[in-house]
Formats: structure tokens, C-alpha cells, sequence
């Protein structure tokens, strides 16, 4: 009998390896893939935001409005190689969130392109005011508005 248990004994530890082994691969298998998962969605955002692009060309002070009214005319190029969601655009002047107004037609900035629309302001601003524009990905551009 002392020989069969050494037998059994062994045929037990071999099981319990195997089986730890399988969980292991298992285990090792999924952390590779969600690692690999996760390194190329930040190289697809990376290349993405590096592909959209603006350059504000632009930043007018809008003079002779109704009072309490402030408006910066704003004219932005695309210089990315990718279309840019115009209503995805943020104004902001001294880092205050501003309202970007987009004329009815203008949804989409092709690349090479320029369009022009109005970033409105309920308080004052004066002429060494800045201009910031963002876009989706933290694309952003900031200028100074001139009067």
C-alpha cells in the first residue's frame, strides 16, 4: 500500500500543477490582450489628435453692438489632415467658457480650409484679452484679440 500512495500522491501533485499552469496561461493570456487593447487605442487617439489640427487665423473684437452685448470675430484654418466637428469647438476668453456661435451651414472644417463664426461673451473683455479655441482631443489654439 506504501507504494500506491506514493503513486496517487504524485498523480495528485501533477493535476494540481497542471491545473495552476492552465490558470496561469489563462491569466497572463488576457492582462497581453487587454495591455495590447489599450496601447493601441492611445496610439489611435495619439495619431488622431496629431491629424486634427487648427490654427486660429483670426481674433476681432465685434464693435458697435448692444450694450452688455461682446462678440470676437473669429476666422480658424484647418491645418490637420482630418475633418474637425465644428460643434465640438469651445471658446473661452481669460479662461472663461464662452458661447461659440457657428453659422447654420458650418458643421464640418475640411482640412486646408478656413471658416469664421462669433464667440459671444455676456461680460467685457479688453484688447489684451486671450482667445482660446478647443476642439475635440484637447486640440486648442489661443490668440490675442485685437481691437
Amino acid at each position: 500500500m506504501k507504494g500506491i500512495s506514493a503513486l496517487i500522491s504524485v498523480i495528485l501533485l501533477l493535476m494540481i500543477v497542471t491545473v495552476l499552469a492552465g490558470l496561469a496561461y489563462v491569466w497572463f493570456t488576457n492582462i497581453f490582450q487587454l495591455l495590447s487593447s489599450s496601447a493601441e487605442q492611445s496610439a489611435t487617439g495619439a495619431s488622431q489628435t496629431l491629424a486634427t489640427q487648427f490654427r486660429i487665423e483670426v481674433a476681432k473684437n465685434i464693435t458697435g453692438l448692444p450694450a452688455g452685448t461682446y462678440k470676437v470675430k473669429t476666422t480658424i484654418r484647418n491645418t490637420g489632415t482630418q475633418n474637425i466637428d465644428m460643434t465640438k469647438i469651445a471658446g473661452f476668453i481669460d479662461d472663461e467658457i464662452k458661447t461659440v456661435e457657428l453659422g447654420p451651414s458650418v458643421t464640418t472644417l475640411v482640412p486646408g480650409n478656413i471658416t469664421t463664426f462669433n464667440v459671444t461673451s455676456t461680460t467685457t473683455y479688453s484688447c489684451t484679452s486671450i482667445l482660446k479655441l478647443t476642439g475635440a482631443g484637447g486640440v486648442s489654439d489661443s490668440v490675442s484679440i485685437t481691437c
